[in-house]
């Protein structure tokens, strides 16, 4: 008998996940440990933005006003505006680095598929624009590729 469905879809995650920048990947362990030690309850701080200004990343919320770069670094923490952030990091993508960011990483700890609703028009016309979209939910149990 053939592989189910949801063993299908956690291989997929896995390989997505297992092929994330490196940037991206202590990102994740970052806010990790900020789930753990609770630190995530808050706003995700602007001082997450241990990158400064280097030639592949920016980082939302950032107090470093940086050029355009390949990579966009989102974080979303449980007090944080959910859909702000999200149109945020589009409106970074699509208008103040057309052309240039290329990859977004919106990692979370909420989700609200509602607002993911909301705003699949905006985030499809960005990925028509051969942007790769990548949301991540990360909790105490765990980090979830999440569909959208």
């Amino acid at each position: 008998m053939g592989r189910n469905l949801i063993e299908l879809i956690l291989e997929l995650q896995r390989s997505i996940l297992l092929e994330l920048p490196d940037e991206i990947v202590n990102a994740l362990e970052k806010v990790l440990n900020d789930v753990e030690s609770e630190h995530s309850k808050e706003r995700a701080p602007e001082e997450q933005n241990d990158y400064g200004c280097n030639d592949y990343i920016n980082v939302i919320p950032s107090k470093t006003e940086c050029a355009c770069r390949p990579i966009l670094l989102t974080y979303c923490y449980d007090k944080d505006n959910f859909e702000d952030r999200i149109m945020e990091s589009l409106d970074h993508a699509s208008l103040k680095c057309p052309g240039i960011n290329k990859e977004i990483y919106f990692l979370s700890t909420q989700w609200d598929s509602r607002c993911i609703r909301k705003t699949a028009g905006y985030i499809k016309a960005v990925r028509m624009n051969d942007v790769k979209v990548v949301f991540i939910h990360i909790t105490n149990k765990g980090i979830v590729l999440m569909p959208a």
